[in-house]
């Protein structure tokens, strides 16, 4: 094994299951600088009467292979790959130059193709993006991921949405494009409506797209508040696809949040963790679910710890962290090092203001400082609403 650290619960468990025949025995490649692998891995490896093999690094092994087994360099590739690159890059600026001098307005980005997986639930950011006027040729190739990239890139939130719109209007059979516009309308109360009809067009083109199911059922829970309809779309997103991880892990959100249905959705994050044990927002959500619906403290806080140590800058899960500190363990000071960690990482985030505030005020006692800070999160959130943490 060259590259990989064991760290993947799947493709681990597969290995510790198989019944592999490796006649020479496995050999396991580790960093030397992290030290010897962990028990699992030796087990793995001993069972097959294996090698652990210390490295310095994978650039390091793969040149010591190269002379051991006689092969070429790669300078002539790389330099074909480079040069296949550059011609890619001249022939969109070129493009963005003819385009331009037609009267286009936009800026181009020249980008590497994009994982097909670009579908943002919703506790990703919000796009940003401006309208254009392009040819049908140009409009044609411009995939969704693209249309969304160069929306993010546009500061004016006030031509966002048109240049969304410049994309459903190119890719009208496209799913992926209507939940993409769908996603940046859904944040404005004057474009909700607009957000509803393109998740229903996307739901339409897409019936058995497990994110664009799913994106249409965090819209009727969140927004429109029809919760049967949207379990009946988080339902249908799992029939497509079962071990989507950001379907499970929302639908558990749902479950738990809305139908306090707390054996279900513990059972869909543990499915969650099975696939993808270091993912952080089901680590920290999770957690919330042990520690106000289990009353399982102990086992809370390492999943907080667990969150933390892969996205430490997660300000939901930080102030939810530093909230558990304060009610349960008491341990005011490492709660308000959460809080401002919180706060230093998303200072405008209205729960952290909130909950920073109410420690302020309630453990402190210091009234003035707190006041500021609630009326920070009510020029935030007027609606003083309970954001997901997903």
């Amino acid at each position: 094994m060259i590259g990989y650290g064991g760290n993947d619960g799947c493709l681990m468990k597969v290995l510790t299951e198989a019944r592999l025949d490796l006649q020479q025995g496995m050999y396991w490649c580790y960093l030397r600088s992290a030290g010897r692998p962990r028990q699992e891995i030796l087990d793995l490896v001993g069972r097959s009467g294996g090698w652990l093999v210390p490295i310095d690094g994978f650039d390091e092994l793969m040149l010591d292979l190269q002379g051991t087994l006689g092969l070429d360099v790669l300078d002539g590739f790389l330099q074909t790959r480079g040069d296949e690159r550059a011609a890619r890059y001249m022939a969109t600026r070129s493009a963005t130059i003819q385009a331009r001098s037609e009267g286009i307005d936009a800026v181009l980005r020249y980008d590497e193709p994009a994982s097909s997986d670009t579908i943002r639930e919703k506790d990703a950011e919000s796009p940003r993006v401006l309208r254009l006027r392009r040819s049908s040729a140009v409009e044609s190739a411009r995939t969704p991921q693209q249309w969304d990239s160069l929306a993010r890139s546009v500061a004016n939130e006030g031509r966002c949405a048109e240049v969304y719109e410049e994309g459903v209007r190119a890719l009208p059979d496209s799913a992926e494009m209507a939940t993409l516009a769908a996603l940046f309308l859904e944040g404005a109360d004057a474009t909700e409506r607009r957000a509803e009809d393109l998740h229903f067009r996307a739901v339409a083109l897409g019936p058995a797209d497990s994110a664009v199911l799913t994106n249409c059922g965090n819209f009727l829970t969140d927004v429109r508040q029809s919760h049967d309809e949207a379990a009946a779309l988080y339902v249908r997103a799992l029939e497509a696809d079962p071990n989507r991880v950001a379907t499970l892990g929302n639908y558990a959100n749902f479950l738990r949040n809305v139908k306090q249905d707390y054996d279900a959705a513990e059972v869909l994050y543990r499915r969650v963790l099975d696939v993808d044990p270091l993912r952080p927002s089901t680590l920290g959500n999770y957690a919330l679910l042990l520690a106000e619906d289990r009353r399982d403290y102990d086992a809370a806080e390492a999943l907080y710890n667990r969150a933390l140590e892969q996205d430490p800058n997660h300000a939901n899960h930080l102030c939810n962290y530093a909230n558990f500190l304060t009610n349960i363990r008491s341990d005011h000071a490492s709660a308000e090092r959460l809080y401002r960690r919180a706060l230093d990482a998303d200072p405008n985030n209205a729960n952290s203001l909130r909950d920073y505030a109410d420690f302020l005020m309630n453990v402190r006692q210091d009234y003035s400082t707190a006041e500021a800070l609630v009326a920070r999160a009510l020029k935030i959130d007027p609606a003083d609403r309970d954001e997901s943490v997903f």
